[in-house]
């Protein structure tokens, strides 16, 4: 298994640091709602305690406070926050807590999947031929994956494999994959291909889940 990406940040004053930041530097940080949605957070003002206000960019109902996940880029380093939102009247406030995290990690690190979360392709086409196999997502980055296969198939390098993805109850889309390498029997890899901006989010929501889960031992 892959070794713990995050780094606790402790110091309340450097949190406060980062929170300003994403305010001066006018980042978009992405929010993360209890019930899986991903939405976009533009920073318009830091409160005394050094929470953070902003606004979405998407049409939303958040009528109550709610724990979230928030997921920041300042500069080249990457930060995760399991904090609260509460809507205010100009818009929303982050608070700050101790659950601000700095990850270690490139982008696409990739995630093993635990054997009680189920995660499923069911595959409708290979290449231009029609076929209904279901594989099982053993791990999973924000770029790819590794599916395994309960017997055999004679698949190729590059081809372009279509299905439906599900994760959970909340999580169900289309994805498009090309196959990459077979590195052990039934176990294909494979890289994400042609996904709209939507998917996109949806990934890489998916992704933030599976690291708290695995490393930070959260649902």
């Amino acid at each position: 298994m892959a070794k713990n990406p995050f780094e606790k940040i402790v110091s309340l004053v450097d949190r406060r640091t980062l929170f300003e930041s994403v305010f001066k530097n006018k980042v978009i940080s992405s929010i993360k709602l209890s019930n899986g949605d991903l939405f976009h957070f533009k920073a318009i003002g830091v409160f005394e305690d050094g929470g953070l206000l902003g606004t979405f960019q998407e049409k939303n109902q958040v009528s109550s406070a709610q724990p979230v996940t928030m997921l920041m880029r300042i500069n080249k380093d990457r930060y995760l926050v399991q904090t609260e939102l509460q809507p205010t009247i100009k818009g929303y406030k982050l608070n700050m807590n101790s659950h601000f995290y700095k990850f270690n990690r490139r982008d696409s690190v990739r995630i093993d999947i635990p054997e009680d979360v189920a995660m499923t392709f069911e595959i409708y086409s290979i290449g231009d031929q029609a076929l209904r196999v279901k594989a099982k997502m053993i791990e999973m980055s924000q770029t790819g994956a590794r599916f395994l296969f309960k017997e055999p198939l004679n698949l190729q390098k590059g081809l372009i494999v279509r299905g439906t993805f599900a994760a959970h109850k909340n999580f169900n889309t289309n994805l498009e994959c090309q196959l990459i390498h077979n590195p052990l029997p039934n176990v294909w890899g494979v890289r994400f291909v042609n996904m709209d901006s939507v998917t996109a989010n949806r990934i890489k929501s998916l992704n933030i889940e599976m690291q708290q889960l695995v490393f930070l031992k959260t649902k």
